[in-house]
């Protein structure tokens, strides 16, 4: 599975490191050949039109016009239609993305992938595809090119985490004013538009309005990352508000959960912490830096390298997967600390973090520059929106206290020194998003109001949402089944043919109890649990 399938979830709005995890996907235009019959649904409109891509006979492409606070927005979608219906009902399985502000990879690239994965999952469901307001190749495009500019120049150069933190604050709030407003502009976006309630009315309104051109009567959510935390909106608005002839709401897939009331700034130092400690004692395990962990643990080893990169830095160029011109990195204490964090994401990386704490200290560069190479241009994918990412994180979570910070930092003793610069300044806090910060997080006790069958998945070693944040919603879910990857980070099913199985189990009955079998479903690998309601 390529590394770019890899969706995420924002934590906080301070660490720029969460914006470099985004999607390695290049943009493609995209023609829109519009045809008759739209479907509407209260300020939506869906379009069918021909794909951007070469489609299999089975796929069906559409444009979702959405106007809202004076803005139109163009949501691409892609319909991936079963071989063999599961009756009663039409079926479909809606795929929210993470990020917030990462794409559903739409590409021609990446649909080929989107159409093999189909196939191995043999679903009797569709499959739909779409890209959220300001995300992906959905128009317009709400990304933040000045700040872009402005990273890139700081990233070439040996600067603290306090003053390139200061730097982007300046950056992002000038990048705010001049792309947002506190209200409907002719040449700004507001900020009502944007975030999770707005992506739960479009995703409401999709549903409606694809059931009645394709005729579904039921549907399932999977959610990746902060696309979890979107299914929980949309599952409660749903049964909130949804007339009693619309489809039902069958079950819900949370892969690598983003839980209410998780992703505050003062949880960042010890969720940095207890991530490091996570993978270095795996990294012990698997002898990832041929040093003994009885001598020299890999964490042990990991904080040399970064005294020695605050010494003498290490001037990387790097390659653009998107044909622009070569970065420029400079790999200080505070940017390793980032790149290494950003690699736990994806397994397939953890053996050049092994290979880079052997190789740094002997002046060898190959395994920090393929680190770096990954960490740069996810940093500056061109379809992720920074503006998105920002009004869901600053409206989802509460503001903090300086206090609550100060707490966090002492119980991070190991990166102290870094954090401490990259908390300096909290982007919420400027006052666009000041008058609306927290107005959407979602009730703490919300997932004990869902009826619908939940299935929980998440990696043992995921850096950003650690299985630890499934407890509350085990303990409030009525029906809900869980698995945990020992060897997985983030987005589990984009990472384990096993999870692949577990998902596709599900979705065909999601009320009976899940096995692990076939590939990769060893009993060390996958830790199943089932609640009440499952058969």
């Amino acid at each position: 599975m390529s590394v770019k399938l890899r969706p995420l979830v924002g934590m906080g709005c301070v660490l720029i490191a969460l914006l470099l995890v985004a999607l390695l996907v290049a943009r493609l235009m995209m023609q829109w050949a519009v045809e008759p019959q739209p479907a509407a649904v209260d300020g939506h409109t869906l379009l069918p039109v021909d794909c951007w891509f070469e489609a299999e006979p089975n796929v069906q492409c559409y444009r979702f016009e959405v106007v809202e606070a004076g803005q139109q927005f163009n949501l691409p979608v892609v319909v991936l239609q079963a071989a063999k219906p599961q009756t009663p009902g039409t079926q479909a399985v809606l795929y929210l993305s993470g990020g917030p502000g990462g794409s559903a990879f739409l590409s021609a690239e990446d649909m080929t992938y989107w159409q093999a994965q189909y196939q191995r999952l043999a679903l009797n469901a569709d499959l739909v595809l779409v890209d959220r307001r300001g995300t992906g190749l959905a128009t317009p495009a709400l990304q933040c090119r000045a700040f872009r500019r402005t990273y890139r120049r700081l990233l070439s150069k040996n600067y603290s985490a306090e003053r390139e933190n200061d730097a982007i604050h300046s950056a992002m709030s000038l990048c705010f004013e001049q792309h947002l407003s506190a209200e409907p502009a002719a040449d700004r976006i507001a900020v009502s538009a944007l975030g999770t309630q707005a992506d739960t009315r479009d995703m409401q309104a999709l549903m409606m309005a694809l059931s009645g051109a394709r005729g579904y009567q039921q549907w399932h959510l999977w959610g990746v990352s902060y696309g979890t935390r979107l299914a929980l909106a949309i599952a409660e608005q749903h049964a909130q508000i949804t007339p009693a002839d619309s489809p039902v709401l069958r079950s819900l897939v949370l892969d690598s959960v983003y839980p209410p009331g998780r992703g505050s700034d003062e949880e960042w130092p010890v969720l940095m912490s207890e991530a490091m400690q996570r993978f270095f004692q795996w990294c012990d395990r698997q002898a990832c830096t041929e040093y003994h962990a009885a001598t020299w643990p890999s964490e042990q080893l990991f904080q040399q390298v970064l005294a020695r990169l605050d010494r003498h830095p290490v001037s990387l160029s790097l390659p653009s997967w998107y044909g622009e011109a070569p970065y420029t990195l400079v790999v200080n204490g505070q940017r390793f600390l980032q790149i290494v964090f950003g690699a736990i994401y994806d397994q397939y990386l953890w053996p050049q973090v092994g290979k880079a704490l052997r190789q740094v200290p002997l002046g060898d560069d190959e395994a920090l520059a393929r680190l770096s190479e990954n960490f740069i241009n996810n940093a500056f994918d061109p379809i992720f929106s920074e503006l998105v990412f920002y009004a869901a994180e600053c409206k989802d979570n509460r503001p903090v206290h300086d206090d609550e910070i100060h707490a966090a930092l002492a119980q991070s003793p190991h990166y102290r020194r870094y954090l401490e610069g990259q908390m300096q300044w909290d982007v919420c806090a400027v006052d666009l998003f000041e008058r609306v910060r927290g107005s959407e997080q979602l009730p703490l006790d919300l997932a004990g109001r869902l009826p619908m069958p939940v299935l929980l998945l998440n990696g043992a070693i995921d850096p950003i949402t650690p299985a630890h944040w499934l407890t509350p919603l085990q303990q409030q879910l009525p029906v809900w089944q869980s698995a945990v990857f020992s060897e997985v980070g983030h987005a589990v099913v984009a990472s384990h043919a096993c999870a692949e199985q577990l998902l596709a189990s599900f979705l065909a009955n999601p009320l009976k109890k899940l096995r692990a079998q076939g590939e990769g479903c060893q009993a060390d690998q996958v830790q199943l649990k089932h609640g009440p309601g499952v058969l």
